[in-house]
Parts: C-alpha cells; structure tokens; sequence
C-alpha cells in the first residue's frame, strides 16, 4: 500500500481517518472479511513511547479494505506530525500492517482558533 499523508487542524473531529482501501505490498486489495477486526495505531514522529491512539476502527467496505477512525475529542489535541498504521488482525492471531514498508503520516496544524 503507498503511504499516505493526511492533514487535520488541531481540535478538528471531522472528517474521521478513512483509507481508500487497504493493499498488499503488490497494490492489491486486502479483503478483510474474515478479519476479526482493524486496529488505527498513530504516534508522534520521534516518540519510542506507547502510541497516542491504538483502537479498533470501524469497517466501510470489507471487500475492499476500506476502513476508517471517528475521532474523538482529544485525539488531535497535540500539534504535531505523526506515523499512522492499520493493522489487521486475522483470526489465526496472525497481525498484519498496512503499510507494509513506512508508515502513513497525519499532521495536526495549529488550530488559529483555540488558542
């Protein structure tokens, strides 16, 4: 899958985090239906700590591996730039990432309102 880049303002909720569609290394679709479920993990560039935000998406279009994150407040609290995953969890406890090489990233831009 290539690598996105995404950008929201500090304190926005909409729109929520959405793929266009998960993909194997190759740029084919992943269907994830037999998936148990879809994890969203994002931390700050340059953190070695826990990630800021680790939960379970919610499925669009199985078929296609469109899955996507409704923020809730707080998520974007912190202005930053920051790697985002998906991992996949299979039933036979076998994880797999997208991307498989890097990671997407999400930048949060100063919110010239809140402050």
């Amino acid at each position: 899958m290539a690598r996105n880049i995404a950008t929201w303002k500090q304190h926005d909720l909409e729109p929520p985090a959405r793929t266009t569609g998960l993909q194997n290394a190759d740029g084919t679709p992943i269907d994830i239906t037999g998936a148990t479920n879809v994890t969203f993990i994002m931390r700050q560039v340059g953190s070695t700590g826990a990630s800021a935000i680790t939960r379970t998406a919610t499925t669009v279009d199985a078929a296609n591996g469109i899955v996507q994150l409704a923020w809730t407040t707080g998520d974007l609290d912190v202005v930053g730039v920051y790697d985002q995953d998906w991992r996949i969890n299979w039933p036979t406890s076998r994880p797999q990432t997208v991307p498989n090489t890097g990671h997407n990233t999400i930048v949060v831009e100063d919110d010239l309102t809140a402050g």
